[in-house]
């Protein structure tokens, strides 16, 4: 299971961290509503513990996949010149909205656009920022 954190600052988790570094995030579980503790280490949960009580009042949830995406904040998917960058940077923003997986998806334009923008797409899906 991948963790997401919605409404806990990006300082106290995001993707640059070092791959070592370990991290405990503490919250209510959304599925019973009691403490939940969260060991994270290398981005990805290490051990869960039920303490009695925690400090924080957020929930902690799997991350949410949206499986039609055109776009997000003002990049779509269809643009005549989509560049790698700006995928990145909406799925930067998606992570933090609590979406861990999505579908791109384009909509009618010219040929030589969708092509284009797919051939993008496709690559990126092996580049280790977004495979992350």
């Amino acid at each position: 299971m991948r963790l997401c954190v919605r409404k806990i600052s990006t300082d106290e988790y995001d993707n640059d961290r070092k791959p070592t570094e370990m991290k405990n995030v503490e919250g209510i579980y959304y599925k019973d509503s009691k403490p939940i503790r969260l060991e994270i280490k290398n981005s990805l949960i290490a051990k869960i513990t039920r303490p009695d009580r925690v400090d924080s009042p957020f929930y902690l949830a799997p991350g949410l996949i949206d499986i039609q995406v055109n776009g997000y904040d003002g990049v779509g998917f269809t643009e005549a010149d989509l560049q790698a960058d700006a995928v990145r940077t909406v799925i930067t923003k998606l992570q933090k909205q609590g979406i861990t997986s999505f579908l791109p998806t384009l909509f009618t334009a010219p040929q030589e656009i969708l092509l284009r923008n797919l051939n993008l797409l496709a690559g990126l899906a092996e580049d280790p920022f977004v495979r992350k």
